[in-house]
């Protein structure tokens, strides 16, 4: 007795970001005027192979594009991680980033570039910064020295709070000294 099976191609489950993603990779590379080919042996020369039908099945979201995938990619299209993972251009839509977490397309890229928490409303430019955003920087920034991993903006709104304490003090102190 002879058994036909039929083997379809279905789109693998995915959330928004790997969504994102694979279309991302597709746009890139065809902008780029790349093959599949082309990209192939580029990811092939990053140390991660993966053959022509793996990318087009990872671009039609047949195949979970791995966090392995993604560092490849980026180094192939000589970008960041980011690029692949948040649109390029601003639509004035939310950004989905998980089911349920989203956010503007300028804070999702800030929280992207380690600029800011996700979710953190943007404080006045004399505004002291929060200590949730204050460790963010220090968490997110190992590659500066302690007490210098924040953005060159918290820097100088921590700068200008240290200011504030010390007139606070020395006003204080001439207050005291005038009893």
């Amino acid at each position: 007795m002879l058994q036909l099976v039929i083997v379809t191609k279905r789109q693998v489950e995915q959330g928004p970001t790997a969504s994102r993603a694979a279309a991302g990779i597709r746009h890139l590379r065809r902008k780029r005027g790349w093959t599949l080919d082309e990209l192939a042996t580029r990811l092939a020369d990053a140390g991660h192979p993966l053959d022509p039908p793996g990318i087009s099945r990872l671009e039609r979201q047949e195949r979970r594009l791995t966090v392995d995938d993604l560092v490849a990619l980026a180094v192939a299209f000589d970008t960041t991680p980011a690029a692949l993972l948040l649109p390029d251009t601003d639509n004035g839509e939310p950004v989905p980033l998980t089911e349920t977490t989203s956010g503007s397309f300028a804070a999702s890229w800030q929280w992207m570039r380690a600029e800011s928490p996700l979710g953190e409303p943007e404080a006045a430019e004399e505004a002291v910064p929060s200590v949730r955003a204050v460790q963010f920087a220090e968490e997110n920034h190992p590659d500066r020295p302690p007490g210098s991993r924040h953005s060159p903006a918290v820097n100088d709104m921590l700068q200008r709070a240290v200011q504030q304490v010390i007139k606070e003090l020395e006003r204080k102190e001439s207050d005291d000294d005038g009893r």
